[in-house]
Order: C-alpha cells, then sequence, then structure tokens
C-alpha cells in the first residue's frame, strides 16, 4: 500500500514536472514565433518602403558609374597622344579599372532588381512614373547605363558576333520603344505637349539615342548608328530650340532637381562621341558639338547661385551633375588627341580631374547619407511634382528706367565760368545722355564696306570682265575708306567711354534692355572688320593675334551673359525678349570666326562658328514663330529686319574661311540669305513709315546689304557662271548705292542724329512670364 501512494505520487510528481517544461517551452515557441513575425513583418515594411520610393530617377548613380567606366577605359586604351599628361594617365592600373567597372555592375545590377520588383508588386506607380513629365525621362537611364557598361567591358570584343549584339539587342529595343511613344506624341494629338511638358530631363531621350549609335558604331554597324543618330539629333534639335524659349523650361522643376540642368551639355558631348565612333576621326562635326557643350558648361558654371538652394541638404538628385562632367571629359580627351596641343590637353586635365573629384565625392555623400537616400527629409522631388503643368503663362509688364528720366540730371550752377563752357559742357551731357550703342550700325556699314573692297580689290582667279573693272579700283581710294571707317569707329568708341564714366546708370538700363543689350555687340564687331580690312596689318602676327583676342573675349563674354540667361532661370525668356536685333549676337560670332580663321586659328574659328550658328538656329526658330517678333519693334526701328539676312551672309564667309573653299554648305547659307533678302524687298510697306524721317536707325540697310555683296562675290567667284556675276553686279551696286546715299543724308541731317524720341529710348515695355 506504502509502495502504491509512493508512486502515485511520483507519478503526480513527474507529471507537473513535464506539464511545466511542456509550458516552458510552448511560451518559448511562441515569443520566438512572435518575434520572427515582427521582424518579418519590418523587413516586409522596409522593403514595402524602399519599393514605394525607389524610382527610375535613382539610375542617375549607374549612369554616372558607367560613365566614369568608359572614361577610363578609354584613357588607358591605346593613343596616339604622347603628351606627359596623357602617358602618366594611360598607367592608371588595368585592375583599378576592372574594379571600378565591377564596382558600376554590381550597383547597376542591384538597381534593376529593385525596379524590376517594383514593377511586379507596384505595377501602377510604375505606369505613373511613365505618365510623369519628369519621371518618364528616367525610364531611358537603365538602358544608357547598360549600354555604357557594355561599351567599356573589359572582357567584352566589339567584333563578338554573338554575345556584344545581343545585348546591344536587349538594351537598344527599349529605347526604341519608348522613343515611338514619347517622340509620336510630341506631334500628335494627346495632352503631352511638348512646350508644356518639356524640361531637362528630355535630354535622356536624346542621350540613350546617341549612346546607342556610338555602341552600334563600335560593333561596325554604321546603318544603325546613323539611325539612332539621326533619331537623336533631330529631336535634340527641337529640345534646345523649345527649352531656350522657355515656355516651361526650369519652372517646372523643383530647386532640388535643378542639378538636372547639367544634361544641357550632356547631349552635345555624347553626340560629338556618338558621330566620332561614326565618322572614324573627331573632325569638324564633332568640334562644333564639343565647343557647344563646353560653352553651355561655362554658361552654368557661372551661375552657382542657380544651384545653391539645391544643395543645402543630400539627395539623389546630386549625381546628375556627375555623369554629363564625365562625358564632357571624355570629348575633351578625343578632342585633344586629335589636335595635339597644350591647350587642349590642359583643358582635358581640367575636366578630368572635375569629374572625378565629383563621382568621389559623390560616392563619399552617398555613403554617409545612406539614412536619407531612399527615404529623404523631405518627399523625393520627382513624386512632389504635379503631374503636368499646364502651359498657359501670365504675362507681366517688365520696366525698364526711361533713359529720358536720368537726362534730366540738376545742373550745377558755377557762375564763376564763362558761357562757352557751359555750352560746351550742356551739349556734352546732351549728346552722351542721348547717345547709345545702337550708333555703331555707322561703323558696321562703314567697316562691312572697307572689307568688301579690300576683298574686291585682293587677288582673284575670277578672270570675268566685271572683276577684272571691279579690281581697278585704285588702293589710295581703299585706303580712304578705311581710315574714314577707323575715325568714325574711334570717335563712337570715345563717345561711349565717356558715357560709360559719366553715365554708368544710364548704360547700365541698356545692358538691361532686350533691344539696346544687342547692340553692345556692335563695337567689337566694328573693330574686327576693321581689324581684317585693313591695308597695314597681316594676320599670324603678334599684335593681330592681341588685337583679336582684345576684341574677340568681350563677344564671348556677352556670349555667356545673354545666351546663359535664355535657357536658365530668370526673366529675360528667349520668346518674350527675342527680335531682329538679337542676330547681332550671332553675327558677333560669326565675325570672329572670320578672322580667327584668317589666322589659321581653326579650332578658335570652329569654335566661334558653332556658338554662332546654333544659336541662329534658335533665334531663326523663335523669330519665325513671331511669339513676340516684330510687335515690341516699332515702326522707326524696321530697318533691323535686314539683319535676318546679315547673320547666314556672314555664316557663308565664315564658314568659307575654315574650309578654304565657298563649297555646298557656303552656298546653302548664301541662298538662304539670299531668299530672306528677296522677301524683305518684296514687302515694301513693312518699311514705309520707318522712311517717313531720317533715323540713325537708316543704318541698318548697309550692313547686311554689304555683306551679302560679299557673299556673292565669293560665289561668283566659286561658280564663274554669267548670273553668277550679274548678282554679284546688282547686289554690289545697292550696296554702294545705299551706303553713299546713308552717308550724305547723315551728313544733311547732322542735327537730327540725337532725336529726343530715340526708338531704343521709347522701347519701355518688355513682356516677361511669371517664374
Amino acid at each position: 500500500m506504502a509502495i502504491i501512494t509512493s508512486q502515485t505520487v511520483l507519478q503526480l510528481v513527474v507529471d507537473s514536472t513535464v506539464s511545466h517544461t511542456s509550458s516552458i517551452d510552448s511560451t518559448h515557441q511562441i515569443q520566438c514565433n512572435s518575434l520572427s513575425t515582427i521582424v518579418a513583418r519590418r523587413i516586409k515594411e522596409s522593403f514595402t518602403t524602399v519599393l514605394t520610393k525607389f524610382h527610375a530617377g535613382y539610375f542617375r548613380v549607374s549612369l554616372s558609374l558607367g560613365g566614369q567606366a568608359l572614361l577610363w577605359k578609354t584613357l588607358i586604351g591605346p593613343t596616339d597622344n604622347k603628351s606627359t599628361f596623357r602617358l602618366a594617365l594611360h598607367t592608371f592600373h588595368p585592375r583599378a579599372f576592372t574594379l571600378l567597372w565591377s564596382f558600376a555592375l554590381v550597383t547597376l545590377v542591384l538597381l534593376s532588381i529593385l525596379y524590376l520588383l517594383r514593377c511586379l508588386f507596384y505595377f501602377k506607380m510604375v505606369k505613373d512614373e511613365f505618365l510623369h513629365h519628369v519621371g518618364v525621362n528616367y525610364l531611358f537611364a537603365p538602358s544608357i547605363s547598360w549600354l555604357l557598361l557594355l561599351q567599356s567591358a573589359p572582357f567584352f570584343c566589339f567584333n563578338n558576333p554573338y554575345s556584344y549584339v545581343v545585348l546591344w539587342l536587349v538594351f537598344a529595343v527599349p529605347i526604341v520603344v519608348l522613343d515611338v511613344k514619347i517622340y509620336g506624341q510630341w506631334f500628335t494629338k494627346g495632352k503631352k505637349i511638348l512646350s508644356a511638358i518639356a524640361n531637362p530631363t528630355s535630354h535622356l531621350s536624346v542621350i540613350a539615342n546617341l549612346v546607342g549609335a556610338q555602341a552600334a558604331a563600335n560593333m561596325g554597324w554604321n546603318e544603325s548608328a546613323i539611325c539612332f543618330f539621326l533619331l537623336g539629333m533631330v529631336h535634340y534639335l527641337v529640345l534646345f530650340v523649345t527649352l531656350y524659349q522657355r515656355f516651361s523650361g526650369t519652372d517646372i522643376l523643383p530647386t532640388m532637381l535643378r542639378p538636372a540642368l547639367f544634361l544641357y551639355f550632356a547631349a552635345p558631348s555624347m553626340a560629338s562621341l556618338a558621330w566620332q565612333s561614326i565618322a572614324g576621326s573627331f573632325g569638324t562635326a564633332s568640334k562644333v558639338l564639343f565647343f557647344l557643350s563646353l560653352f553651355l558648361f561655362m554658361s552654368l558654371v557661372l551661375r552657382p547661385t542657380l544651384f545653391k538652394r539645391s544643395m543645402r541638404r543630400f539627395n539623389v538628385a546630386w549625381w546628375a551633375f556627375s555623369f554629363p562632367l564625365s562625358v564632357l571629359a571624355l570629348a575633351s580627351m578625343e578632342y585633344a588627341e586629335e589636335v595635339k596641343s597644350d591647350a587642349a590637353n590642359l583643358l582635358m586635365l581640367l575636366l578630368l580631374t572635375s569629374s572625378v573629384i565629383v563621382s568621389v565625392g559623390l560616392i563619399i555623400f552617398t555613403l554617409l547619407n545612406t539614412h536619407i537616400l531612399v527615404l529623404p527629409h523631405n518627399s523625393d522631388p520627382i513624386s512632389s511634382l504635379p503631374t503636368l503643368r499646364s502651359n498657359s503663362t501670365t504675362t507681366a509688364s517688365f520696366m525698364i528706367r526711361s533713359m529720358a528720366s536720368q537726362r534730366s540730371q540738376p545742373e550745377v550752377n558755377t557762375p564763376q565760368s564763362s558761357r562757352f563752357t557751359d555750352g560746351i559742357k550742356r551739349s556734352l551731357s546732351s549728346i552722351l545722355t542721348k547717345f547709345h550703342a545702337g550708333y555703331f550700325r555707322i561703323s558696321l556699314s562703314l567697316g562691312g564696306q572697307a572689307l568688301l573692297w579690300k576683298t574686291l580689290i585682293g587677288p582673284t582667279h575670277d578672270k570675268s570682265t566685271l572683276r577684272h573693272l571691279v579690281h581697278k579700283f585704285h588702293p589710295t581710294a581703299y585706303l580712304v575708306l578705311w581710315s574714314f571707317a577707323l575715325f568714325i569707329l574711334i570717335l563712337l568708341s570715345l563717345l561711349y567711354i565717356l558715357r560709360c564714366l559719366f553715365y554708368f546708370k544710364m548704360v547700365k538700363a541698356e545692358f538691361l534692355h532686350h533691344v539696346g543689350v544687342n547692340y553692345l555687340f556692335a563695337p567689337w564687331i566694328s573693330w574686327l572688320l576693321l581689324l581684317q580690312s585693313a591695308p597695314f596689318a597681316t594676320p599670324k602676327t603678334t599684335s593681330y593675334y592681341v588685337l583679336w583676342w582684345f576684341f574677340a573675349v568681350p563677344v564671348v563674354a556677352l556670349d555667356v551673359k545673354i545666351y546663359g540667361q535664355w535657357f536658365t532661370k530668370g526673366k529675360k525668356f528667349l520668346s518674350t525678349v527675342a527680335n531682329p536685333t538679337s542676330q547681332i549676337s550671332v553675327i558677333g560670332n560669326l565675325v570672329g570666326a572670320l578672322a580667327a580663321a584668317s589666322m589659321g586659328w581653326k579650332e578658335s574659328a570652329v569654335c566661334l562658328f558653332s556658338l554662332g550658328m546654333v544659336h541662329y538656329l534658335v533665334l531663326l526658330v523663335t523669330l519665325y514663330q513671331r511669339f513676340s517678333g516684330s510687335d515690341r519693334i516699332p515702326a522707326m526701328l524696321r530697318p533691323v529686319f535686314f539683319l535676318f539676312f546679315a547673320a547666314p551672309s556672314v555664316a557663308s564667309l565664315a564658314w568659307e574661311s575654315i574650309t578654304g573653299a565657298f563649297d555646298t554648305a557656303s552656298k546653302m547659307l548664301f541662298f538662304l540669305s539670299l531668299f530672306l533678302f528677296i522677301s524683305l524687298v518684296c514687302r515694301p510697306a513693312l518699311f514705309r513709315r520707318s522712311m517717313r524721317r531720317f533715323n540713325v536707325a537708316w543704318w541698318a540697310y548697309s550692313f547686311p546689304l554689304t555683306i551679302l555683296a560679299l557673299a556673292s562675290t565669293e560665289y561668283a567667284e566659286e561658280v564663274k557662271g554669267s548670273t553668277a556675276h550679274l548678282l554679284m553686279l546688282l547686289l554690289l551696286a545697292l550696296s554702294v548705292l545705299v551706303s553713299l546715299g546713308l552717308t550724305i543724308f547723315t551728313l544733311l541731317n547732322t542735327r537730327m542724329l540725337l532725336p529726343d524720341n530715340d526708338p531704343i529710348s521709347t522701347l519701355h515695355h518688355l513682356p516677361t512670364v511669371s517664374p
């Protein structure tokens, strides 16, 4: 009995112990299960947060790294450049490049996986991104990144018939599909009107085509390369003009996304490289594109305040600085290899250093700020943008201080001075307050005539009777003409210097004026014309070089100021300030190119020519569309319409100086100027009101006619036909008669040269688009 009782008690103890142990185990299991559930839930929430806030804009990182990989592969590759700097870079260890490429590949694979998961689980958000006017452009970034890594791969061969070709097709086909969708909706029915949605990120679609063209050219697929290059450049042209006109421009971009403005110079840089791959050399076309990208880069760098607000807090948008700099550095390297000069190598060194420093800095900033990389302090810039901003713009009046109000300066009474001295003071003060840069129209016309007659009496291969008779023009008469032009230019320059010294506020008001600012190019153009037509100055001499620099640098400085504000932030929207006098800025670049080519400075000539022609194209389209056009030019200033054919005439002469022959391109420009001249001459009613009373604005007729006559002489020398010589005779006679008539009218109407109601002074309303 005792034994049974003890067994029962023992059984109860054992059962209770087992029960207690099992309860502890179950409690521990429940706790473990709940902990794993919490961890899984948090991982899922974090993963969900990453996928919902991640977008194609993060491929900026892979774009930059891919650009750096391609840059360094090119640097360590074979080269004909024997400069010390290039040889030093060539020692960059291949393993370091392989490490860089591998890092870029890992980053791109990671970003691609994340975006594929986003497409799988959040396709609606991807669709919204596609419908976004900024987000849709970054859909090109993954394909661009893969194509860059494909070209820079250390183990791929371009001539591999399978792997390289297959991968190129995989990455290039999505670009074409997006091209058809995006470019197609620009000119067909739909709400995505280009003038309303265009923004700097739109350049990515162009860059994608150009990168595809470069990769295709490397395989030897020239036809595919030309096709992609054509698609990219045609739509780049459309974009370039639209963004310069700034119907939307940077206004639909928040400050955090302003680094995307650097894409302005990424597209022409990539185009220069793509064309080099197609043509086999960094020729004139590639140089023109490279100089354009260099100018756009300078225009942005000289406006640091534009990016000040975007740099306050780190954001992934900062990576938009890196890729354009890498591509520009790569283009500068190819340019230096072609030119083989110290200046080109120094430029390559500066751009390469900037590119590397920016890329390394961005990597460090990104690693130090990973907690705000996907989870920014504020909402992501692309997510915070409105879906689509309408194209309606409000117009505000932009008032320039009236020059007349500044003329009424209080006179200082000097009873001790004589009346004669007071009279001289009042006269000089009256002249300086009424004088402005528009009076340099006279020196422009006389300088053009001097250059025309120097060309006519110079050596020629044209044996026609007409040219032989013109060639007998006495050198003394030409010397008198040139001296007279020099005297007038010196007199005008002295007056303007005095105006700057004593009435600087009026000069500043002139600079802020949408018409007056363009005539600030006129003094420098006049000096360049007289320099080329000088009877005693010969090119390729030290004095000629120094004078060219002295007269050309202000032209470039004005370019950076005026052209830069057209496509960056500010009130000077091209679509509102463009007028026929804006073409004087183009003429300034082309005359500078003409003078540089005569010295044998072909690179400087191509640079200035490219700046002039690209912006002439923008101006021509804008003025043809007549958003403002002649509506803000009073009747007295309508002679400036003759500048429409002056620009292509100078361009034909500049291109002839660069190439050494009046070839097809020069003929095309000459025919364009001839057509524009005929179009204006057939509309005499346009100028009827401006001819009622003499005004200095009449001198705007002379210079364009003189340059057109000069272009016709070069055309006649090239063609050697009777029709060409007859055309030359007509234009030459018309040019001389107009210039001579204007000189006589001016001498007979000296009292009317400084009227109180000067047209430029009375232009004070300047409509702008409110930001």
